[in-house]
């Protein structure tokens, strides 16, 4: 849940206190009672009318019970009302948020429809969250992520779909979208950093399947991964990720 902590008491903690209107302010208190119900089932909590010690102790260890605590018995909705858009994005999009907002509402639209997929749950309760530019931070946080979920548990197009993408925000020559240059450079931060997560996720991961194979761990991944507790299709997967590298 070490992940899920982090997201929760760092990035929708952060965009709460900088959201500028009540609608933004809605959309990420809507995410933070939607991850406390997550956060609360993984660390062992049963009452739903109680949290669970064990999260309320790292809430205060964070610093951020005040805030944090008051959405345990909140009841904020979100309706999807806006069409799913479908790529391309970047060529399409006149700025860093626009294309980021779209593309990952994208991803995590398909991860919510994709039964393989084991992190659903938690990207759909960011679906307000990357809609606001107060959740920025949020939606980057996630990206990696997104992008990890779609190529391991989404289709071919899905999986051809992200790479093209992210070919055209590192893609400088002949670009005849409307982004502004300084635009389409944090677009290119973001891809570079997702690159250095999935080459780290990917040693991880192959570290932990040469210690399993000579029986020195049973783990299934390090606590501080997002992929933490998870079953998920290790071979193949790696195999996607060194592609995409």
């Amino acid at each position: 849940a070490e992940y899920q902590l982090r997201l929760v008491t760092k990035h929708f903690v952060s965009g709460l206190k900088s959201a500028s209107s009540t609608l933004d302010q809605h959309k990420l208190s809507f995410g933070i009672q939607e991850l406390l119900k997550i956060l609360h089932k993984e660390m062992g909590g049963v009452d739903e009318r109680e949290m669970t010690p064990s999260l309320k102790k790292r809430l205060d260890e964070a610093e951020v019970s005040n805030i944090v605590e008051p959405f345990w018995s909140t009841n904020y909705m979100q309706a999807d009302t806006t069409a799913l858009k479908r790529p391309p994005f970047f060529s399409k999009s006149n700025s860093y948020f626009a294309w980021l907002s779209q593309f990952s509402k994208y991803m995590l639209t398909r991860s919510h429809s994709n039964r393989n997929s084991v992190w659903k749950d938690l990207f759909y309760a960011c679906r307000s969250a990357i809609r606001s530019r107060a959740g920025i931070d949020v939606a980057e946080f996630i990206f990696p992520l997104l992008v990890l979920d779609g190529v391991c548990f989404g289709d071919k197009n899905e999986e051809d779909a992200i790479t093209s993408e992210i070919l055209d925000a590192l893609s400088f020559e002949n670009y005849k979208g409307a982004m502004e240059l300084r635009e389409r450079e944090k677009a290119a931060n973001l891809v570079f950093t997702l690159l250095d997560v999935l080459r780290h996720w990917l040693e991880q991961e192959t570290e932990r399947i040469h210690k399993s194979s000579k029986g020195k761990s049973k783990r299934m991944l390090r606590p501080t991964s997002p992929m933490d507790g998870h079953s998920w299709p290790a071979a193949s997967s790696i195999k996607k990720i060194e592609r995409m590298l």
